[in-house]
């Protein structure tokens, strides 16, 4: 042999030699193919995935019809309003004025102001914006799971799958109407993805990028699945990594910290001034009640795997009670795909067993707390982490179990494509028996619905009523049920052909890949409804008459209250459409007649300023809150009038006309619901700014009852928390007017004949600054909830700056951290670039 160069070309050189081309040293593929071959493999897999996200949303995408369903048409769109003209005006959008009597917008973590995608918001019209949100995520969170699967050692085809189960799952489908979720669900694979390479080899790149997607969720409004998704992370890394258990913890302890330190700071502009606000709020500890609201009923675990869309039937008053206490099911569809059993059980016999197994705990952890107050995991949870107690919903964590269904049948993928034979035996227990007994379920349940809908339906419906027949109700269901049960019955038939004829295996692998993904779409077929883009350009009629004059409030009466529709509807529904067409079908057809009635906050994109709302972020004071449940309990007495003038109320809408005999009448419309849509005018209300010069000393109940108090004038008094009475003087003058009203300043003017008190009918908070003429001047908290400040003798002008120190202090750290984030990365090359040239000397 020849002598061999430093550099081992000579041996090289041998390996390259063959036989078959006589010695000679073939000519090196050209370097740029294998690259091109992956960026082209690529760009399939990504085209695919868009694909598949464009069929699953194609009525928003192709047809330009827009999401509503929910708080997509209600919160959504008034706060990204709001958001857009504040940024347009030169604000900043710290403050939403138009829901109820103001509360912070930038601290509503429901609102993702700092998340990047959200700045879309100022080039897109809303419900573009909202369309690509949706489309975006759902190929974002596709692309990840599929990284992952590869990351974790499932074949490219498998990976596929897992990505197509998990954006074609009932979870996921199911959050495209409630976006901080979406946003959540979507980077739950890229934080898993980094968390474990980051952990098991180490390096600064991988840590940031874990540490940055677990921001991404948290800017995203997600704080629950950023939770869950570091928990699997953590779980992973001590369960699954390579190494001592010794060796393991420390390198995850280090990695973990430093990612830790990464979300904490790139977020903190956005958790600060949620703590802060959160803090004053219910949100601080939410009792029970309200926190484990829309629990998984473990009745409902059967929806996992066999699609009956009990939401969608017209069920009995006490089933629909237990199973989804009384309300819609947050999640529209939790079914996972009856096919995608046959995969998932497969996984455990394969070469990916650990993996699934480690999966199947996960799997069944999150199904657990899903079920809430249901069972007792949910609890101990809570206890062991007392911050949870201000999150709410249990069944969000549905989310994750659909994450790892996917992975766990991406597994089974696999074995169903092994060459090597599987034990007979195993096969039919493990993968064809349960398979085929839920096909039998299935199809038993569709022929007997199918055939006897009168007699079956009659034990689990309710009376529809309106000429409707129980087989218009159990159509839908019928028919998902008849499409499950064959799709599973064709994944059984190529079960049995792959354990039969092992050279059909990768054969019979992709045509059960391709039917469970088939059916897992077909039974999700435009799951999240969509309306005309009419539903949000449409102006409502009724805004000619419900306008308040001199920027004075509206107050929305609002039916969902707990008894309120029985009470004066009479009836449970409260929004029930009357008529529709092809166009508008019913879910689409009940959000335009909530739009159409001004249903809280949809009246604020047109600039009239709520009042006595429910607090559906969670994030109002307390004294707010007791406010309105004040209003709600003093309803068919003369303090509800009472109430409605303290709080600069001057029209009232609503669809009865019990209990506001004292207002004036001014208008009655249809609004596509039984009964007429009545504007009322508030005789005698306080305008939005006054003044007045006597003060009362009161707080907590006291406050609320003196605020009722027929001794108690509100137009020559106020009501603060503390300080010293001073008797009203019947001949103090004073007038006030607003001159700008902002989104986080405004500015009044005022008249006075002596020192008193300027009042401001908009919500308190302490981060709201004045300044009298210039000078800095206290506000106070009046009347319960709203503003004050004290004014002396003459004329002066009053402004407002909403300027809360949290957003100051978060918005410092992000930038610092991300400046930091940014030097280092640019600084490391340098380093190894510099400590190489002092090796090579």
């Amino acid at each position: 042999m020849g002598a061999e160069s430093a550099d081992g070309s000579s041996r090289a050189v041998s390996r390259a030699r063959r036989p078959s081309d006589g010695g000679a040293i073939p000519a090196a593929p050209p370097a740029g193919r294998p690259a091109f071959r992956g960026a082209l493999e690529a760009a399939a897999i990504s085209l695919a995935l868009v694909l598949l996200a464009t069929f699953l949303f194609r009525d928003a995408v192709i047809s330009g019809r827009v999401f509503f369903q929910r708080d997509v048409g209600l919160m959504w769109y008034t706060q990204m309003t709001t958001l857009v003209g504040a940024v347009t005006r030169g604000e900043w959008p710290l403050w939403n004025p138009w829901i109820g009597f103001g509360q912070p917008l930038w601290a509503d973590a429901n609102n993702e102001i700092l998340y990047p995608f959200t700045w879309l918001n100022l080039l897109l019209r809303p419900w573009a914006y909202y369309t690509l949100f949706v489309v975006a995520h759902s190929v974002l969170a596709g692309a990840g799971l599929y990284l992952l699967a590869r990351r974790l050692g499932l074949t490219r085809g498998s990976a596929v799958l897992s990505a197509a189960l998990w954006m074609a799952s009932g979870p996921l489908l199911s959050v495209a109407e409630s976006w901080v979720q979406l946003a959540g669900a979507a980077w739950m694979p890229w934080a898993v993805l980094a968390g474990v390479s980051a952990a098991e080899r180490g390096g600064w790149t991988w840590t940031v990028a874990w540490g940055l997607c677990q921001a991404a969720q948290i800017l995203g409004g997600s704080p629950e699945l950023a939770l869950m998704t570091a928990t699997t992370v953590l779980a992973y890394v001590l369960l699954m990594s390579p190494g001592r258990p010794a060796e393991r913890l420390r390198r995850l302890a280090w990695t973990a910290a430093l990612a830790l330190g990464v979300a904490a700071g790139v977020s903190a502009g956005q958790w600060l001034p949620a703590l802060e606000v959160a803090s004053r709020s219910a949100r601080a500890s939410l009792p029970e009640v309200v926190r484990a609201f829309w629990s998984v009923h473990p009745a409902n675990l059967l929806q996992l795997l066999v699609p009956v869309p009990l939401h969608e039937l017209h069920l009995r008053p006490e089933l629909r009670a237990a199973l989804f206490e009384g309300r819609e099911p947050f999640l529209p569809s939790i079914y996972l795909g009856m096919p995608t059993l046959a995969f998932a059980s497969a996984a455990f016999i394969g070469r990916h067993r650990r993996l699934a197994l480690f999966l199947a705990g996960c799997f069944l952890a999150e199904t657990f707390l899903a079920l809430g107050r249901h069972a007792p995991l949910y609890g101990l949870v809570v206890t062991l982490l007392p911050p949870l107690k201000a999150l709410r919903y249990p069944v969000k964590a549905l989310v994750g179990t659909s994450f790892c269904w996917a992975l766990l049948a991406g597994c089974g993928v696999d074995t169903w494509a092994e060459r090597e034979r599987s034990r007979r035996r195993d096969w039919v227990l493990l993968v064809v028996t349960p398979l085929a007994a839920g096909a039998t379920l299935a199809g038993t349940a569709a022929i007997l619905l199918g055939a006897r809908p009168q007699a079956w339906g009659s034990l689990f419906l309710a009376d529809p009523g309106g000429g409707f027949l129980f087989r218009d109700l159990l159509g839908s269901t019928v028919a998902k049920l008849a499409v499950a049960a064959l799709s599973a019955a064709a994944v059984v038939f190529l079960g049995l052909v792959r354990v039969t004829l092992t050279g059909r295996v990768r054969a019979a692998a992709l045509a059960a890949a391709l039917v469970a993904v088939g059916e897992l779409v077909t039974n999700h077929d435009r799951l999240s409804p969509t309306a005309p883009r009419d539903l949000f350009t449409y102006r409502p009629p009724v805004l000619s008459v419900a306008m308040p004059p001199d920027d004075g409030r509206l107050y929305v009466y609002d039916y969902y209250m707990a008894g309120k529709s029985e009470r004066y509807l009479r009836r449970r529904i409260p929004y029930q459409v009357t008529r529709t067409n092809a166009d508008w079908p019913l879910p689409a057809a009940t959000a335009l007649a909530m739009r159409l009635s001004l249903f809280p906050p949809t009246a604020g994109p047109w600039g009239i300023a709520g009042s006595y709302e429910h607090d559906t972020p969670g994030i109002a004071p307390l004294f707010v809150t007791q406010l309105y449940d004040l209003l709600l309990a003093a309803e068919d007495t003369p303090a509800h009038l009472r109430l409605l003038r303290v709080g600069a109320v001057a029209r009232v809408v609503a669809r009865h006309r019990a209990g506001f005999e004292p207002l004036t009448p001014l208008a009655s419309m249809d609004v596509v619901m039984p009964e007429p849509l009545s504007v009322f005018e508030v005789p005698g209300t306080l305008p939005r700014c006054y003044a007045v010069d006597g003060v009362r000393v009161a707080d907590g109940s006291q406050a609320l009852s003196l605020l009722i108090d027929p001794g108690f004038d509100p137009t020559r008094e106020i009501i603060v928390p503390a300080g010293s009475a001073v008797p009203a003087n019947p001949a103090f003058r004073g007038s006030a007017h607003l001159v700008h009203l902002g989104i986080d300043r405004l500015t009044l003017e005022a008249d006075l004949d002596a020192a008193g008190w300027v009042v401001l009918v908009d919500a308190y908070d302490p981060n709201w600054k004045a300044a009298v003429d210039g000078a800095e001047t206290p506000v106070e908290r009046a009347n319960v909830s709203f503003r004050a400040v004290r004014v002396p003798a003459g004329h002066h002008v009053v402004n407002y700056v909403y300027r809360p120190a949290s957003v100051r202090y978060g918005l410092a750290i992000t930038s610092c951290t991300v400046l930091l984030l940014f030097l280092v990365a640019l600084g490391r090359p340098l380093l190894r670039r510099r400590g190489a040239r002092i090796r090579a000397r």
